[in-house]
């Protein structure tokens, strides 16, 4: 079947529309006419895979990954650089208008970096001896010797891995720090891997090396945690903690957030999903007090330490949801939001909004649950800037930076 395709969707996919029901193509691009066949016919909508390209886009490249036609981990390595960051901020736009119901609005800026080579964490599978990636919707192994998104020292531990015994080993996640150059091994397995811990070490590459059986992290060697760099901050990143995949983006998102917070020095910001501590830690020298939640004990931990080694003493950081801990802060002038895709709780909005901040300052890696989170707050913030940051290229994911201001008439 010959169609034309006239969007994008969400997800990176082209659509094309036949008696008004869409059709979502993998890979094909805006533009272009191409031959498909459909795989899912729906009522209301159809899927269907890439044949051909009849016409081809002029933002068309060819991938440059071997792996890129079987492999789940990226989406638009057919699409140059700069044609996939006008789609991002299409989306962005696109969702807070359809979501929010907010128009009229643009991007300020769009932050971007290196194309390949960002990642510094990678989730590794292992599968009848096989290590790689899983294929695109199923469980099976796609066995890779490099991913182009990869820090170039990962891809040389993946090395070090296809060479070892990787029986009784269920997953692996290895994570670099930019700054030192240290290496974190997190290895799921089922019964003992000691052979295989010793070989590892003998390479003299990994800092430090975690086992996971049933659940229980125990540290086998080094320090159970790199050390990472921040602007003119040190932070403490263990196995279990959140820290931003791309360190370069995360450097310069984290300047964005600082470069709001003017003449700030006595008020109170409440840093929600706070993590390891990188973003309350960062601004703390702006500010007169932060207090952040967190519900990952490990992360929490990390982030009285990273406390510690910064000097930083008008920070506190409370352990727990944030839905269930909101309600011990009694005052704050500005919010910072990070939450997970799934975006921000419902009563924790509902809580902020009491508590009339001046400023909120929303991170979100899903612009859908933030169109749909700036909706239930937009009777009393109304948007004053947008700035997204492409923190992982080639996939259709987006980090999205908004800065809200309380209403005048709402003062």
């Amino acid at each position: 079947m010959k169609v034309n395709i006239i969007d994008q969707d969400i997800y990176g996919n082209g659509v094309a529309k036949i008696d008004s029901i869409p059709i979502f193509v993998e890979k094909a691009l805006p533009t272009e006419e191409v031959d498909i066949t459909v795989y899912q016919d729906k009522k209301t909508y159809k899927r269907a895979t890439l044949n051909s390209i009849i016409t081809p886009s002029k933002d068309r490249m060819v991938p440059r990954c071997p792996f890129y036609d079987a492999c789940g981990g990226c989406d638009l390595l057919h699409q140059k650089y700069e044609s996939t960051l006008e789609y991002k901020k299409n989306k962005v736009l696109s969702n807070l208008n359809r979501i929010a119901g907010i128009k009229d609005i643009e991007v300020s800026k769009i932050i971007s970096g290196d194309q390949y080579n960002y990642r510094n964490k990678v989730t590794l599978h292992v599968k009848d001896n096989k290590l790689g990636f899983y294929k695109k919707n199923s469980n099976d192994i796609i066995e890779i010797n490099e991913c182009l998104l990869l820090n170039s020292k990962l891809n040389d531990i993946i090395d070090v891995f296809r060479k070892i015994n990787l029986n009784n080993i269920s997953e692996i996640v290895i994570k670099i720090s930019e700054h030192s150059g240290q290496i974190l091994v997190l290895i799921t397995h089922i019964n003992s891997i000691k052979h295989t811990i010793d070989e590892l070490i003998k390479t003299n590459l990994i800092s430090t090396i975690i086992i996971n059986k049933e659940d229980e992290l125990h540290v086998v060697y080094g320090d159970g945690y790199i050390v990472e760099k921040v602007g003119e901050y040190l932070f403490n990143i263990s196995a279990n903690s959140f820290f931003q995949v791309n360190s370069k983006i995360a450097n310069e998102v984290y300047k964005e957030i600082s470069s709001y917070l003017i003449n700030e020095k006595k008020s109170t910001l409440i840093d929600l999903y706070c993590g390891t501590g990188t973003i309350g830690i960062s601004v703390a020298n702006k500010v007169k007090e932060v207090v952040a939640i967190e519900e990952v004990a490990e992360a929490i931990i990390n982030a009285n330490d990273n406390k510690v080694l910064n000097n930083i003493n008008n920070i506190e950081f409370i352990l727990g949801t944030v839905e269930l801990n909101i309600s011990k802060i009694n005052s704050a002038n500005i919010v910072v939001l990070d939450p997970p895709r799934a975006g921000c709780d419902s009563k924790a909005l509902e809580y902020i909004m009491t508590l009339k901040p001046s400023k909120i300052k929303n991170m979100a890696g899903d612009s859908a649950t933030w169109a749909r989170d700036i909706k239930h707050i937009s009777e009393e913030y109304a948007i004053k800037d947008i700035v997204i940051a492409d923190m992982f290229p080639n996939t259709y994911h987006v980090e999205t930076i908004v800065l809200l201001e309380r209403k005048a008439n709402k003062e």
